[in-house]
């Protein structure tokens, strides 16, 4: 359990409610309005992430599980690029559908604090397997909007601290000599970036701040 999780519900005035909500995985466990400090920590210590292995180290299995068939420059794409893309549009959609519930509440202040390590998914890159870019893209204004509308402020969290990506880079043995691929370890800062800016906007566009 994080420290500032505690702080939070601590830090909760005699009029205030809170409720727990997973984007993804396990529905049973959330937690509905609550001013219960200890229900709001017990909806918290069940959490299990769910997170998929970082599409650079994915990437680095693939070049060399097909080293020596390939031709110089061909592309590399991650395996679970579907996945991923799906992963983020449901984590952007469950945003958007609890902005728009939120809606219907006048006369409050109204936040959503988002622990998240971001969208794990490079919405920059138009020619991936899945295509799936441009949905991403598109959830990410809708939950925008959607917060906008209903006057809530997202503040989003990365939990990993300054340590991101390090557990990662250590797995990394070797590197392709094929410059052109983009995967060497600058890919991890890059996909880190991606990530962490992808809290950035949600938070900034929705009058917040990661």
């Amino acid at each position: 359990r994080y420290v500032f999780i505690d702080e939070l519900a601590g830090g909760m005035g005699a009029n205030d409610t809170a409720a727990i909500v997973y984007t993804s995985g396990r529905s049973d466990v959330a937690q509905e309005f609550t001013n219960s400090q200890r229900r709001l920590l017990a909806a918290v210590d069940k959490f299990m992430g769910r997170k998929l292995r970082s599409s650079t180290l994915e990437r680095l299995d693939e070049e060399q599980r097909t080293r020596g068939t390939r031709q110089q420059g061909d592309r590399i794409d991650d395996p679970f690029d579907q996945e991923r893309a799906m992963t983020a549009r449901t984590t952007l959609d469950s945003l958007r559908n609890l902005s728009n519930y939120l809606a219907g509440i006048s006369g409050r202040r109204k936040a959503i604090i988002y622990f998240s390590e971001g969208v794990d998914y490079d919405i920059y890159d138009v020619f991936s397997t899945s295509g799936g870019a441009s949905a991403v893209l598109q959830a990410s204004r809708d939950a925008v909007a959607a917060a906008t509308r209903a006057n809530v402020s997202i503040y989003g969290i990365d939990p990993r601290g300054l340590g991101a990506m390090a557990d990662d880079m250590i797995e990394v043995q070797d590197t392709p000599q094929d410059t052109s691929l983009n995967l060497g370890l600058s890919s991890f800062g890059n996909e880190l970036q991606r990530s962490q800016d992808s809290l950035r906007v949600l938070s900034n566009e929705s009058g917040g701040f990661a």
